[in-house]
């Protein structure tokens, strides 16, 4: 969390925003953030501090709303939302679950009647209890038949990709990691601005 502190904020963090141009009237934002055994120390550091970030990014913007969860092999955990969240707490332990967790965060963002959807999965890429071709396929229909937005922030380098959008964040400094996210997240809601 130091990290997070550390950041020159400047008022806005602008991961979000652009300028006066917001990322959308009618979006929602779901953060879900694997915190299973391989997540420990560093790992579950950095993904913390990446999604504090982003909640205090999505906090008062008009018409975003969203959820923060976290999951396992066994639970999906409710961390709160951009107004309050409990995502400082989170320890590492278990097995994880990507698919599950990324099919009830989508659930989440179908059933807030948003019309725009943003799923960010926060992760070290090792899913456990899941397969990466169940992910790779479960992403790819949601884009397809929910015209959801699908990233992942990694914490490690990836092995294999099932999100075809992603940073790392073991690459760069956290401030290199935040623009590079942002200029994506920029680049695939552009539709959404139009």
């Amino acid at each position: 969390m130091a990290q997070v502190r550390a950041v020159p904020l400047g008022g806005r963090l602008g991961i979000l925003v652009r300028g006066d141009e917001k990322l959308g009237a009618d979006a929602y934002i779901g953060i879900v953030v694997d915190r299973s055994g391989s997540m420990h120390r560093d790992k579950l550091e950095r993904a913390k501090a990446f999604c504090t970030l982003l909640a205090e990014s999505a906090r008062g913007v008009p018409g975003i709303v969203g959820h923060i969860n976290a999951f396992d092999d066994t639970t999906f955990f409710e961390m709160g939302n951009f107004e309050r969240t409990s995502v400082a707490s989170l320890t590492s332990g278990g097995g994880n679950n990507d698919s599950g967790a990324l099919s009830r965060a989508a659930e989440l963002a179908i059933h807030s009647r948003k019309r725009h959807r943003l799923l960010i999965m926060i992760s070290d890429g090792s899913p456990t209890e899941c397969t990466f071709e169940s992910l790779k396929n479960l992403v790819a229909r949601l884009t397809r038949q929910h015209e959801t937005v699908c990233v992942q922030v990694a914490v490690e380098p990836l092995t294999e990709i099932a999100f075809p959008h992603h940073v790392d964040l073991s690459q760069y400094s956290l401030d290199e990691a935040v623009a590079r996210f942002g200029k994506m997240i920029m680049r695939l809601t552009a539709p959404w601005r139009s």
